[in-house]
């Protein structure tokens, strides 16, 4: 078993993410993190969360649809 699960850690990624967000691998989720919601081009309106037509803010490896309290 890897040395983290069996520790139990659970790690969580909440906010912008600006090491890489044009590749599917370099995602929070697939990058370690258990979680993750946030923005990946760091170029998005905080109030609709996108980025031109495109909605900016992801949960783990999709757009977090419904997500920004509104």
């Amino acid at each position: 078993m890897h040395a983290i699960h069996s520790l139990r850690y659970y790690t969580v990624h909440s906010g912008k993410w600006h090491a890489g967000g044009s590749c599917t691998a370099n995602i929070p989720i697939n990058r370690g993190f258990n979680k993750s919601i946030g923005y990946l081009s760091g170029e998005e309106d905080h109030y609709t969360q996108q980025v031109g037509n495109a909605i900016d803010l992801f949960e783990d490896t999709a757009p977090a649809f419904g997500k920004n309290g509104t």
